[in-house]
């Protein structure tokens, strides 16, 4: 069953694209061209999120005020009519999940509508339990035998899931030591090495190094690719803005907060983690605005990064990845530990995700003393 979407704006001829729009998303639309009539339908069946229009005739501060006074937990999302990021940034004090910056297409809206709602968790439905009924014999002897065949298949399936792992290389050693940062770039890993002042691109599978991008006035500790650019992070604590090409050919350089560690997308905003524990929310305009900060729940956390979901830190301390709420990243929901770090060898420093598997880099103890190694974390072990 499609979500359901209240549409609260008014102008006739906006509200019908908006509604649109969302309809193309996969969402059930009821429209309103008035306030009270979405109060209304918050009494009835209630909806699972409130799209309001922020345009001339529209206060979508006053209305987002209102819905959630009503309804505090209701996912709010403002479709704004011009970008302002002083404007955008008062809507989300408000308590608004996102703010969908003009032009609008179905591919900004779905984006902002799906993190909304699935950020507003998922109701449990409980049902009475059936009454219990006498088996006959029979089907207990039946159920005996088919366990006994599926615990001998479950044991020669994990004889061989075994065999496999023991098979499988999940960790390569690097020629460098002193590694800062990684990502993924759709096609290659690429791991920052500060000493080195280089970024060293692997290639999947084998992970052999195609190239090596080195600079001399900079030392280099991350680097993402969003947006068709890429964005590297420096010691200094300056973003350089580039484009996706063999030079990383820079187009626009932004200071950051000092101590900036790491950086992750999300598709809609640039995340930033600093050396003092906390994560900096950005917008995407021409000085990589900060609209809101929130303190790790984790104690060491070295790296940030997005899996299409929700955000993830790596915790160098008590080597595990936690998973966090993207509305609320002060708060870890999910716990996924890394035994590949669990001998004390290496300190993880790097994290990265592929679509499917994450990757960690992890610097010799004691610092340094050895080459860093690269490992594939094929198998999630969330537990909270």
């Amino acid at each position: 069953m499609a979500p359901l979407l209240s549409l609260l704006c008014a102008d006739a001829q906006e509200r019908s694209r908006l509604a649109l729009l969302a309809g193309e998303a996969g969402y059930g639309v009821r429209s309103a061209g008035r306030l009270e009539d979405v109060l209304e339908l918050l009494g009835g069946r209630r909806p699972d999120i409130v799209l309001i229009a922020d345009a001339e005739k529209d206060d979508a501060a006053a209305h987002a005020r209102e819905i959630l006074r009503v309804s505090p937990t209701m996912p709010v999302v403002v479709a704004a009519e011009r970008r302002d990021a002083s404007r955008a940034v008062e809507l989300m004090r408000l308590g608004v999940c996102e703010v969908v910056p003009p032009p609008w297409t179905r591919e900004s809206l779905e984006a902002c509508l799906d993190k909304s709602v699935r950020s507003a968790g998922t109701a449990i439905s409980l049902r009475p339990l059936p009454k219990r009924r006498r088996v006959p014999a029979y089907f207990l002897a039946l159920a005996v035998f088919l366990a006994l065949c599926f615990g001998v298949l479950s044991e020669r399936h994990a004889a061989q899931e075994r065999a496999r792992k023991a098979a499988r290389v999940d960790s390569w050693s690097a020629p460098y030591r002193h590694p800062a940062g990684l990502d993924f770039d759709g096609k290659n890993l690429w791991a920052a090495d500060w000493f080195a002042q280089s970024f060293f691109v692997h290639a999947l599978p084998d992970l052999n190094i195609v190239r090596t991008v080195h600079y001399t006035n900079q030392t280099p500790l991350d680097i993402l690719f969003a947006q068709g650019a890429s964005w590297r992070l420096s010691a200094s604590g300056v973003i350089t803005r580039g484009l996706d090409d063999q030079d990383l050919t820079p187009l626009q350089k932004y200071r950051t907060n000092p101590g900036t560690v790491s950086m992750a997308y999300d598709g809609i905003y640039l995340w930033t983690l600093d050396n003092k524990h906390v994560l900096h929310k950005h917008i995407l305009d021409v000085d990589l605005t900060e609209i809101a900060s929130y303190h790790c729940p984790d104690p060491d956390p070295t790296a940030v990064v997005y899996d299409g979901r929700t955000l993830w830190v790596l915790d160098s301390s008590d080597r595990e990845l936690v998973r966090l709420n993207l509305n609320r990243p002060d708060e870890a929901v999910g716990y996924m530990p890394l035994p590949e770090y669990a001998d004390g060898r290496y300190r993880p420093a790097g994290l990265a995700w592929d679509g499917r598997n994450f990757w960690t880099i992890g610097e010799r103890i004691p610092h340094g003393a050895g080459p860093a190694r690269i490992f594939k974390h094929p198998t999630l072990r969330v537990g909270s």
